[in-house]
């Protein structure tokens, strides 16, 4: 039955059992079993075999239990100094209890409660290699060190640990909770809730085994952390780095640093790290594979590191966010981050919800993206990487649509993406510095702001709708690429380059600049209207659209390519009266001497006009100068009218202006048409108020032409299909008048009917020494006129001076009747006048007719105030001729085939 010692110290080596049977059996184990108890004042050793069918009681000074074999129902063992259990195999069926004012020493020992609780209560407690083993509950309460190298602590049930320190080189575990409150932890062991006695862990769930372990210094846990369901770690600092770390949902918190590097902490559902300090987490992984994570830290080294969640991941940083090559990531749900700086250099932060970051300072070359909306509010961002909205997760973007995923980007300073740029929706980026250079920037439709410059040199930004772009400073595009593939762009800047660079509208295009627009080899086109409000153009590449091309500017230089109506093919539309219409409208100068195309009307406004050496072409035009017009070596042609309107000189040498089927006007202080062509398809108009200079030019209209000039000088020629008129102080022509001329040069059949009428008035001197041809009626009136040497053919004709008039060396010749009225001398020494079939009518001061002739096939009327000298000349009249004259002088002939009547002072 029961064994009771009392005594001042035992030493056993031997056995002390109490319930042991004749034979040397124990009794089976039970609560009113065999009970021994050993009490000593002093020191107690026990170290054989001891053992109790019942119940267990050990109280000494410092007991010895180390090397023995010490079994019962249930156990108390009680040191008022230290207890040893090294060696040594303390079990129970049911609870066993352990305390100890001193050390409690169980290396390589085995104290194990098989059914029941263990509860351990010591100073210290060195578990190297030993084992706490408790059927049901664990509890162990050390005011020292709990030292488990190798060790093993375990409960069936729940498990408790109050220590000092904890160093853990084992395995601390349950298979319930498992609750460690320490001064210290130090563990590259196991700490385990939910363990099975197998060592498999229970089914994740939210109801599963909780680990606990709250420090009140420092904590680390590099080993292997498991809990089938809630895993709580707080410490001072807190270091998991190399460890396996593995709950249903987990709770971490550090007072100062917490180390994850090169660590797996993963978690089914939500992940929460609490960090007043740094977060260490290069090479690790930190997981909530189905639920949210949560990160709260002063700041964050993630560098090769992966934060993931399968919900929404929230990270906070007072400080930076180093993500180096790591990831962030949110499989499902929506990624939040706030930091002071975020550096993502060849890194990922990825949402498959919602992106938003919050950040002062924002540096990447790596991806920032999600599945649905990325946000970024920083005051500065620098990225060369890729920022992405509408992103799947396989890389590739959603199609593009109004509500696709947006990416809005705001700073209160610089914004640099200068890498990629995607958004399946809106994207929005608003800066003060925006540097777009070298990006590949897409979405379905943009917004851009900069309170300063934007650069998009040799960047690709293309949406699918409409893209809008305002800076308060220059846009720098230069072989940069702007386009709205479908619908409107618009741009508004302080100033825009666009040399070698394109800026493209699916619809209408609309640039608002303060300053200048320079398009060196540049592209600006709309498959709408194009609109621009600038300050100064200059261009040598194209600037067009499929529709209407408005510009206003106040200074505007372009060699290269002005259109409207221009198909995206580079083919101008058929010309048409409701075509699209080019309007360009200068305050000061415009220089438009490269190609101007219009399939409407053509509208060119400015002080000076600068169309030399262009091709330009339109339905009608109107072209409008305050100043001068320069036209030398251009083509101006229209299908219509063309008017030019020009308050200075018109200089058209070697140029070209015609009207192919409508009517031209030119209004100008002067015109030069040296070389050049006038061509009008209709009726051709020219008011000047000083000269034309026609050197070798041509002025041509396919119906009537009129001239209304201060003074013509033409060699070249001046006609008209139908009457040709000339008002002009003065006139002086060797070239070429005519009207009633076909375009093949040749004269229309003389006739009678109002057309081909050539009218030449001078109020001055009238010179037309070359050819003058009229199909009708030839009119010339100056003060003196002089045809000598000409070739003068009409109809008929009307040729008055109100001084001299010169025909020597000339053929003037009418099919009808042939007038001459002089208030001077008729000097027409070796020429001809001649009405071939009518009358010719001379009426002057004198007459020199010396080897000359004067024709008319019928009617001869000479009238003259003083003498005709008609040496060796002839006069002839296929009817009657009447001479009335001072004196006659004659060697020649005058005839006549009917009457010949001479009324003279005298006759020689």
């Amino acid at each position: 039955d029961d064994l009771t010692i009392d005594a001042a110290s035992v030493d056993s080596s031997g056995t002390l059992a109490a319930g042991l049977n004749e034979d040397g059996t124990l009794k089976t184990f039970a609560d009113v079993g065999g009970a021994l108890s050993v009490t000593t004042a002093g020191n107690l050793s026990a170290t054989g075999t001891n053992l109790a069918a019942g119940t267990l009681s050990l109280d000494g000074d410092n007991v010895d239990l180390s090397d023995s074999q010490t079994s019962a129902s249930s156990a108390e063992i009680t040191a008022r100094s230290d207890l040893d259990t090294w060696q040594a195999n303390v079990v129970t069926q049911e609870s066993l209890s352990l305390q100890a004012d001193g050390a409690l020493d169980n290396t390589e020992g085995a104290l194990s409660s098989r059914q029941g609780d263990l509860s351990v209560q010591a100073q210290s407690l060195n578990n190297t290699q030993g084992e706490l083993l408790a059927g049901n509950d664990l509890e162990a309460i050390f005011s020292g060190a709990l030292n488990n190298t190798n060790g093993t602590a375990y409960a069936g049930g729940d498990a408790t640990l109050e220590v000092g320190a904890l160093t853990n080189t084992g395995t601390l575990a349950a298979e319930d909770d498992l609750i460690i409150g320490a001064t210290s932890v130090d563990s590259i062991g196991t700490l385990a809730a939910g363990l099975n006695s197998d060592g498999s862990l229970d089914t994740f769930g939210a109801n599963g085994a909780e680990l606990r372990v709250t420090t009140t210094g420092d904590l680390s846990a590099s080993g292997t952390n498991l809990a089938s369901g809630r895993l709580a770690l707080a410490g001072g600092n807190v270091d998991l780095s190399e460890s396996q770390t593995s709950a249903y949902r987990a709770d971490i918190t550090s007072r100062s640093d917490l180390a994850t590097w090169q660590t797996n902490v993963v978690t089914q559902e939500s992940l929460s790290l609490q960090v007043d300090g740094a977060l260490y987490n290069t090479e690790g992984t930190l997981s909530s594979q189905k639920g949210d994570l949560r990160v709260r830290a002063f700041r964050l080294n993630n560098t090769d590191g992966t934060v993931y969640a399968g919900g929404n991941a929230n990270l906070e940083t007072g400080g930076a966010i180093d993500n180096t090559q790591g990831t962030l990531y949110s499989e499902q749900g929506d990624l939040s981050l706030q930091a002071l700086r975020l550096h993502n250099t060849e890194g990922t932060v990825y949402a498959g919800g919602n992106t938003s970051l919050d950040t002062d300072t924002l540096t990447s070359t790596g991806t920032i993206a999600a599945a649905d909306d990325l946000t970024i509010d920083a005051a500065n961002v620098g990225s060369s990487g890729t920022l992405a909205a509408g992103l799947n997760q396989d890389g590739t973007l959603e199609a593009f649509a109004e509500d696709g995923g947006a990416l809005s980007v705001t700073t209160a300073g610089d914004l640099s993406a200068t890498g990629t740029n995607l958004a399946a929706g809106r994207l929005i980026l608003d800066a003060d510095n925006a540097d777009l250079s070298e990006s590949q920037t897409s979405a379905y439709r943009a917004d851009i702001t900069s309170r300063s410059d934007l650069a998009t040199w040799q960047a690709n930004v293309v949406t699918q709708e409409s893209l809008s772009l305002q800076a308060d400073g220059v846009l720098d595009n230069s072989e940069g690429t702007l386009s709205s593939q479908a619908s409107d762009l618009t741009v508004q800047a302080l100033s825009l380059i666009n040399d070698q660079g394109e800026v493209l509208a699916g619809n209408d295009l609309s640039l608002t600049l303060s300053e200048a627009l320079s398009n060196n080899n540049g592209t600006l086109y709309a498959g709408g209207n194009t609109i621009l409000g600038i300050s100064s153009l200059t261009n040598t590449g194209t600037i067009a659209a499929a529709e209407d091309l408005t510009i206003d500017a106040a200074n505007v230089g372009s060699s290269g390519t002005l259109a409207a109506g221009l198909k995206r093919d580079g083919t101008l539309k058929a010309f048409a009266e409701g075509g699209d219409a080019l309007s360009v409208t200068a305050t000061e100068d415009l220089s438009a001497t490269g190609t101007n195309l219009a399939a409407g009307t053509l509208i060119l406004q400015g002080n000076s006009l600068d169309l030399s050496d262009s091709q330009t072409s339109a339905y009608r035009a109107d072209l409008i100068a305050r100043g001068d017009l320069d036209t030398w070596q251009s083509d101006v042609v229209t299908q219509e009218s063309l008017s030019l309107q020009v308050d200075g000189a018109l200089d058209n040498s070697d140029g070209t202006l015609s009207s192919q089927q409508g009517d031209l006007s030119v209004q100008a202080l002067s015109l030069n048409n040296n070389q050049g062509e006038l061509l009008a398809g209709n009726a051709l108009g020219v008011a000047l108020s000083e000269a034309l200079s026609n050197t070798d030019g041509t002025l041509f209209a396919g119906s009537n032409a009129t001239l209304d000039a201060g003074a013509l000088t033409n060699t070249g020629t001046f006609a008209a299909a139908g009457d040709l008129t000339i008002d002009a102080t003065r006139v002086e022509s060797s070239g070429t008048l005519a009207a009633g001329l076909n375009e093949d040069g040749t004269l229309k059949a003389f006739a009678d009917d109002d057309s081909g009428a050539l009218s030449v008035i001078a109020t001055e001197g009238l010179s037309a020494t070359g050819t003058n041809l009229a199909a009708g009626t030839l009119t010339l009136d100056g003060d003196h006129v002089d045809l000598s040497e000409s070739q003068t053919s009409a109809y008929d004709a009307a040729i008055t001076a109100r001084s001299d008039l010169a025909t020597w060396q000339a053929d003037v010749v009418t099919q009808e009747n042939l007038s001459l009225q002089a208030g001077g001398a008729l000097d027409n020494t070796e020429g001809t006048v001649s009405s071939q079939q009518g009358d010719l009518n001379v009426q002057a001061l004198s007459l020199n007719n010396d080897r000359g002739e004067l024709l008319a096939g019928n009617d001869l009327s000479v009238t003259l105030s003083e003498a005709l000298s008609n040496t060796d000349g002839t006069l002839y009249a296929g009817s009657n001729a009447t001479l009335d004259a001072g004196a006659l002088t004659n060697t020649g002939t005058l005839a006549a085939a009917d009457d010949l009547t001479i009324d003279a002072a005298s006759v020689d």
